[in-house]
């Protein structure tokens, strides 16, 4: 199975090469878990970064979970769905999105950098996630 995933940039240089797509070849049997783990291998290794990967395309409020960089480069992932098969949940696109401590977000109808909007949470993964929810309330 072919799953089509696209990414954002990472730098300027990274532009470049945009849309930085990759066909992800899968088994038809596999699960969404090790989809996570193939986008780990795909996207950069950018140290203390989440990448939340979207089913379908970039403005998706379908999020099927996180792939999470710490500060020495380990990556870790988290389901934000259940752990289902790839080929019955209908995925065959995705795209992941590209957070660090200081991505500036449209919040509250101004730029702001993403530590700044919340600074309730010490976890970068529940910034992101907070920042998520807030952008999905505003497009219903």
């Amino acid at each position: 199975m072919i799953i089509h995933a696209e990414r954002d940039s990472v730098c300027a240089g990274d532009d470049c090469n945009a849309p930085n797509a990759k066909d992800i070849m899968l088994d038809t049997r596999a699960r969404v878990s090790e989809l996570l783990e193939k986008v780990s291998e795909y996207v950069p290794n950018m140290h203390n970064s989440v990448w939340p990967v979207m089913k379908d395309c970039e403005k998706s409020n379908k999020i099927l979970g996180f792939v999470v960089f710490d500060e020495n480069g380990s990556h870790y992932c988290e389901l934000a769905v259940p752990d289902g098969n790839i080929q019955t949940l209908g995925i065959d696109k995705i795209f992941c999105r590209y957070f660090h401590r200081r991505t500036s977000i449209w919040h509250d109808d101004c730029w702001y950098m993403l530590e700044k909007c919340y600074p309730q949470y010490e976890r970068l993964i529940d910034m992101v996630k907070a920042a998520l929810e807030y952008e999905k309330s505003k497009t219903v």
